[in-house]
């Protein structure tokens, strides 16, 4: 792929992207433009396509310096109460594995802490000016029960989300294990954490397929900045031990194909090896059909047919027409009675599942 190649440097495929008036929307729908105007400034490349990226570079790197803020205000309200956090994602590889963090696109702050200290961590950013963006007791019951995610804003209108545990398809524990797994990081504040290169991966590889199709290819593009030769054994190892080898070999497997590499494809083929029945029928097609297209129940239901632990389980797969109330009230207007709200949210699902 031509955008995969000017990522990684080739002159003559960023020369290629830039000459062709696509390849604006191209860089905007896969996030990349920040990381194209900067290797197309290296190089000295121009086209109709560079004022585009070079624009992206510049509200990106304005918005960072929101997203620092952000954090050194989370860092200062959580220090202060007390509670272990840190960054994920964007949040905190941008700073780490990136040249610039400015080639690494992040719309809002993410956090992870303990779900024990979720409610603290909320009350104690909600007294110091953050804003939940719904509430409602059928919302608060679905974040306590289901949810792994709070949503606010801060007066700026800078969006946070403070994930206290990680998504349906990782094991129970997942997100607390991260957070006793991270390393203390003083730069960001008194409780302030950061995961372990191999652990980022891990969750890097996951939330790949958290991404409907056509997937941003800057969700592989983590994956690379993230690999080294050495981490490959504790990738690797982690996997097993969180029943993610399917996730976590596909995702390898999709970034050695865009970017190839021996420590991606180390990580796909030894945990290939390790995949049960169902989940070598869904790799197969998927390598077979379109890694990049390979949607996120595939790789659900091969794992639940593989009796891989997942925290979401089966429910899952109710969740996808009979959501918790409180994401139905989430996503259907005000001031219908429920039953109305409930029957137009199963039909939107069934329309969406359809389509």
């Amino acid at each position: 792929m031509t955008l995969a190649a000017a990522l990684a440097g080739d002159p003559n495929a960023l020369r290629s992207l830039a000459a062709d008036p696509a390849g604006a929307d191209l860089a905007k729908l896969h996030r990349v433009g920040p990381a194209l105007a900067l290797r197309a400034r290296r190089l000295n490349v121009e086209g109709p396509s560079v004022d585009s990226w070079h624009r992206s570079l510049m509200a990106v790197t304005a918005h960072r310096l929101r997203i620092d803020e952000g954090l050194a205000h989370l860092g200062s309200v959580l220090g202060a109460a007390g509670i272990l956090w840190l960054p994920i994602k964007g949040s905190d590889l941008g700073s780490r594995v990136y040249d610039q963090p400015e080639e690494r696109p992040a719309g809002d702050v993410d956090v992870l802490v303990a779900h024990d200290d979720y409610l603290r961590a909320r009350r104690a950013l909600e007294e110091a000016g953050w804003r939940s963006l719904a509430s409602g007791a059928r919302i608060d019951a679905y974040l306590l029960e289901e949810g792994y995610a709070w949503q606010a804003t801060d007066l700026s209108g800078l969006l946070l989300e403070v994930h206290h545990r990680l998504w349906g398809v990782v094991p129970q524990g997942f997100g607390k294990a991260m957070v006793e797994s991270a390393e203390p990081d003083p730069t960001l504040g008194p409780t302030a954490r950061r995961l372990p290169l191999a652990h980022a991966w891990l969750v890097a590889a996951v939330h790949v397929w958290l991404n409907p199709p056509p997937r941003p290819l800057l969700a592989a593009w983590d994956l690379e900045r993230i690999v080294l030769p050495a981490l490959v054994d504790d990738i690797v190892n982690l996997a097993e031990e969180w029943d993610l080898q399917l996730p976590a070999a596909l995702a390898a497997a999709y970034a050695d194909r865009l970017w190839p590499s021996e420590p991606h494809r180390c990580i796909a083929g030894r945990l290939m090896d390790t995949l049960r029945p169902a989940e070598r029928l869904a790799a197969r097609r998927a390598l077979e059909g379109g890694i990049e297209d390979t949607p996120l129940q595939s790789i659900v239901l091969a794992r639940l047919l593989s009796f891989r632990e997942s925290r979401a389980g089966w429910r899952s797969l109710v969740r996808r027409v009979w959501a918790h109330p409180g994401i139905v009230e989430m996503e259907t207007p005000p001031g219908r009675i429920w039953p109305a709200r409930r029957l137009a949210h199963v039909l939107k699902s069934l329309t969406i599942r359809r389509a």
